[in-house]
């Protein structure tokens, strides 16, 4: 049997708070993600009635609900 790594995956009610540092302002809601989920505009998977959502679609999320990620800072900059 393989399985994944338990990194890759991220239950969706942390979702959010994965997001927070992403994105400028407030990060979404539990069940704005949900929506998400539920009408097949994110990819998740359900295991034992939770959603989690693969780590790599995370930035996947806030176009979708129209929220601006911040700007990468680089700091190597000299």
């Amino acid at each position: 049997m393989v399985t994944d790594p338990i990194d890759k995956w991220v239950p969706l009610p942390a979702v959010s708070r994965e997001l927070r540092p992403l994105v400028e302002g407030l990060p979404p809601s539990y069940r704005a993600v949900w929506n998400l989920v539920v009408n097949g505009l994110l990819p998740a998977e359900q295991v034992n009635r939770q959603y989690r959502i693969e780590r790599a679609d995370l930035p996947l999320i806030p176009p979708l609900l129209g929220l601006r990620l911040k700007a990468q800072s680089n700091s190597a900059a000299t």
